[in-house]
Order: C-alpha cells, then sequence, then structure tokens
C-alpha cells in the first residue's frame, strides 16, 4: 500500500508548478476551448491540464501557431496543429448547447462551484456536467459501492450503514448501477440524505434504464455527475474512468461486497492510491462476493469494519452537525472574515491538514498560523495525526 501512494504522490508533485487559479465566472470561450481540447485524439484530462497551464488558458493553447506549440513543454502538444478545430469546436458547443437547454450546469475545474476533493486527484476531470443543485462545500462526503449481484445480507447491511450515517447528514455517493449501488442511493433519498450518482455517459441518458425513476429523484435531493457530454461515445472503458470520480470525490470509500475482480476493487484501488481511507465489510471465505473485501483487508488497502459504527469511529465523526445555538456563538465571538471561514469548515468535524488545504484553497503558511491564532483562543485543538477540530 505504500508503495502505491508513493507512486501517486510522485505524479501529483508533477503538477505542483501548475497551481489552480479559482475564478468566480468562468468565460464561455474558456469552457468551449477546454471541451474541445478534451474531445481531441490522442488528448487526456493529465496531458489537456499540462498543456493549458503552460500555454495560460485554453483559449491560449487553442489560438497559438504551431512554432508556439512546439516551444511548450509535452508531447502532446504536437497533435494541437493537426485537429480539425472546427469539428471540435462545434461538438464541444452542441454539448454545451444541450445542457444550458436541460438545465445542466458545466463545472469548469477552476470554478468555485467544482468539488475541492477531486481537485486533489492527479487525472481530475476538467469539466463536469451536473444535473441537481447539490453544493457539496463544507459537506462530508463518502462513497459506497459494492457488486452488482448483491445478496439480501449486503443490502441489509447497506441499509444499516445508511441509517447509522443519517445523523451526521453526510453526502452519499454511488455509481447508480445494479447491486449496491442502486441500494445505496435508494437508502439515502429515503432517510433525506443529499446522494450523487456519477454516471459513465452523458446526463441525455440513464443506464441502466430501470433505474431511470431513482435518477429523477436523485436530481431532486442531490445531484447526477459525468464528465462526459451528450455527443461523447458511451462505451465500456468509461466505467473505469467514472469510477475515479466516485473514488476522489470522498474523504473515504466502503465497499459492501466486491468479487475478486470487478469496477468496485478498481473504484477502492483507485481511493487508496488517492490517499483516501478504504474500508470493507468482510465475508466467509466461500462466498464468491465477499473475496474482493476478503482480498482488500488482506492486502491492507481496507480498514476491515463489521458493524456501521465501526466506521463512524474510523471517521472520526463524533460530533453531530452544529446547532443553530452554536453557530450563533461562533457570531458572537465576532471572528475575522477568514478565521470565521475557517470554523465553519471544521463544524462538520474533525478534519486533517491536507483536507483543510483542499477545502480553503489557501497556502498551508496561511492556514498554520490561522489554525494557531485559534487555538489560542481555545476554539480549535490540534489531535494526533495532525487533524484539528472544534473545541
Amino acid at each position: 500500500m505504500a508503495a502505491g501512494r508513493t507512486y501517486q504522490q510522485q505524479k501529483i508533485r508533477k503538477f505542483e508548478d501548475l497551481p489552480i487559479i479559482f475564478r468566480p465566472m468562468i468565460d464561455t470561450t474558456e469552457r468551449l476551448c477546454t471541451l474541445a481540447l478534451l474531445k481531441a485524439p490522442n488528448l487526456g484530462p493529465v496531458l489537456v491540464r499540462k498543456l493549458i497551464a503552460e500555454a495560460g488558458s485554453a483559449q491560449q493553447l487553442w489560438n497559438m501557431s504551431p512554432d508556439s506549440l512546439s516551444d511548450l513543454r509535452g508531447r502532446g502538444a504536437k497533435w494541437i496543429p493537426n485537429l480539425n478545430k472546427e469539428k471540435l469546436l462545434s461538438l464541444a458547443s452542441k454539448d454545451l448547447d444541450y445542457a444550458k437547454v436541460h438545465g445542466i450546469e458545466v463545472l469548469h475545474y477552476q470554478c468555485m462551484e467544482y468539488p475541492k476533493y477531486l481537485l486533489n486527484c492527479y487525472d481530475y476531470p476538467l469539466l463536469l456536467y451536473k444535473k441537481g443543485r447539490l453544493e457539496f462545500k463544507g459537506r462530508r462526503v463518502i462513497s459506497i459501492v459494492g457488486t452488482r449481484s448483491a445478496t439480501q445480507w449486503g443490502k441489509r447491511f447497506c441499509s444499516e450503514l445508511v441509517e447509522a450515517l443519517m445523523p451526521y447528514n453526510p453526502i452519499v455517493v454511488s455509481g447508480l448501477a445494479f447491486g449496491i449501488d442502486i441500494a445505496v442511493h435508494k437508502e439515502a433519498l429515503k432517510r433525506g440524505l443529499h446522494t450523487v450518482a456519477c454516471l459513465a455517459h452523458g446526463l441525455d441518458r440513464v443506464y441502466p434504464q430501470q433505474h431511470s425513476k431513482t435518477a429523477l429523484e436523485i436530481v431532486d435531493q442531490g445531484c447526477l455527475l459525468s464528465e462526459y457530454g451528450k455527443n461523447d461515445q458511451f462505451d465500456r472503458p468509461n466505467f473505469i474512468a467514472r469510477n475515479r470520480i466516485i473514488a476522489g470525490l470522498s474523504t473515504a470509500t466502503v465497499v459492501i461486497e466486491s468479487a475478486f475482480k470487478g469496477g468496485s476493487l478498481a473504484t477502492a484501488e483507485l481511493a487508496q492510491s488517492y490517499n483516501r481511507d478504504v474500508y470493507a465489510i468482510p465475508g466467509r471465505p466461500s462466498d464468491p462476493f465477499s473475496a474482493g473485501c476478503n482480498a482488500l483487508i488482506r492486502d491492507q488497502k481496507a480498514q476491515l469494519i463489521y458493524r456501521p459504527q465501526d466506521l463512524l469511529d474510523y471517521l472520526g465523526w463524533t460530533s453531530l452537525p452544529v446547532s443553530q445555538d452554536r453557530k450563533k456563538i461562533r457570531n458572537w465571538l465576532d471572528l475575522p472574515a477568514e478565521q470565521q471561514a475557517l470554523v465553519g469548515l471544521l463544524e462538520k468535524g474533525r478534519l486533517s491538514m491536507d483536507q483543510l488545504l483542499i477545502e480553503s484553497g489557501w497556502s498551508i503558511s496561511k492556514l498554520s498560523a490561522m489554525l494557531f491564532d485559534l487555538e489560542l483562543k481555545q476554539l480549535v485543538r490540534a489531535i494526533q495525526g495532525q487533524q484539528y477540530e472544534l473545541c
């Protein structure tokens, strides 16, 4: 497990010189050029992001001359002069027009609404299509996945787990597939929790079709999320790519029943490579749909949980969401605006320094100074493992 994380951290370090500048509003042309680049052959999201960062913007990259492109680092630049730009821009424009007509947001990775946890993944999507009004900022998020051939025992554990999570009001993420995934969404909807379905295709359809009704309910009580537009090809590799979004959206991934091979194990491996916590429910060695969970635990890629309370203990969710009275007390303290924002982040529970850096978008020196000041005011305390919580 350590080797896998070191490899992933090396990949992340390659992009430390490519800072993300958040913008309240993203220019329509910038969004269009980014989408057109993503539709180009031979260019993936990691390479496109690198080229955009070096050029200054997607629009500037799109308009660069062949000679200027040759000066950019990265082998991907050589493909751009040969692109059918007119065709790619037309496809991108059709996707954006469809999204606008059908109430779909197109979240650019530099916009403030983009889920910040995803930005800690080296291969995060540069654009996300979102249908639904759910906001991620300041929320606890957990992903729960499992086999398409769920047993009654697995579905029952899923129900008990979502019920245990309910008082903490997290966003529950899954993939809308048969089996455990759809059970997760239905349990969250039944208990009034926000839920996110990550899809492997454009939001002009629902797959599988049998889950169309649930998808409509999710739009009202969460959101549908995808990196694919209406005109993108719907193919098997999309599901593996989709799994990285499920893994990257949350601080932890739980696997409830999985065969020795399958999408759930891929999601768990991705979560582990992103330095996220992974949890698995063990089963009998003779059960084929417990083989994957047992292997994750055996290989120390997942923590074993027997019961829902084990997960809450591991996550450190010892405090419930803050009451209105406590929010009033916070206001009485008359903190500076940025310190109030930091306290607001910690109101959802214990967070690590890495999580606070992602959520706040501040530098480590600025965040450390603010935490120290709040500790002196006895509003925040540091605990083992570079984690912080409200006093």
